[in-house]
């Protein structure tokens, strides 16, 4: 049986389910101990990273490619602060692709574990994994 998100929680395009990360500030990045992105304002998100990623620039030339659990690699995507989010969207099989607005494109692969993981101020989570994306509204 396939999870299927309720609508009103993710917005679809295609094959893909769209984050509500659109125009949304990547105010800060956390390094250790494992990598995050806090979003804009404090409290008001966060955007947590643990699979395999790659960082593209506009033309498509890979500007970074690596796990996360290489502290080099988090280092380096920390350059990512700062960016705005034009686009958030999870493939259904896990992946999780963030295009932002300077035109680079970041890239987690879906992994044999959480791959990463969305949370909002509102309670909305939406975790890519495992072959899979899930979410949900509230705690749980």
């Amino acid at each position: 049986m396939t999870w299927r998100p309720p609508p009103a929680l993710l917005a679809r395009r295609g094959r893909h389910l769209l984050l509500p990360l659109a125009g949304r500030r990547l105010w800060r990045a956390i390094v250790d101990p494992r990598f995050a992105l806090e979003l804009e304002r404090p409290r008001e998100g966060w955007l947590h990273i643990d699979g395999d990623i790659e960082l593209r620039d506009a033309s498509g030339a890979l500007l970074l490619a690596g796990a996360t659990s290489d502290r080099a690699v988090r280092l380096s995507l920390a350059d990512v602060a700062g960016a705005t989010v034009r686009e958030a969207r999870a493939a259904r099989h896990g992946d999780l692709i963030l295009d932002l607005q300077d035109g680079r494109v970041l890239w987690v692969a879906d992994g044999p574990f959480e791959a990463w993981r969305f949370v909002d101020a509102d309670g909305l989570t939406v975790i890519g994994g495992v072959g899979q994306v899930s979410a949900w509204a509230g705690s749980r």
